[in-house]
């Protein structure tokens, strides 16, 4: 029970520390560096979570 906690309180500072610490690129025009500091990391926890899921999946079976 306290991990879960524990979790949903570092998600919650990563995801406040992703808005407010993530300064603009070079070569990037203003709030698009923010936008790509923030969906490129999800996409790619997304797509490893998919994974890990369908691997999870075929063990099972």
């Amino acid at each position: 029970m306290i991990c879960k906690i524990l979790l949903i309180t570092w998600m919650a500072v990563v995801i406040v520390a992703a808005f407010f610490y993530a300064g603009p690129a070079t070569g990037f025009p203003g709030e698009t560096s923010r936008i790509v500091f923030f969906h490129v990391p999800q996409a790619w926890v997304a797509t490893f979570s998919f994974l890990l899921s369908m691997v999870g999946s075929l063990l099972y079976l």
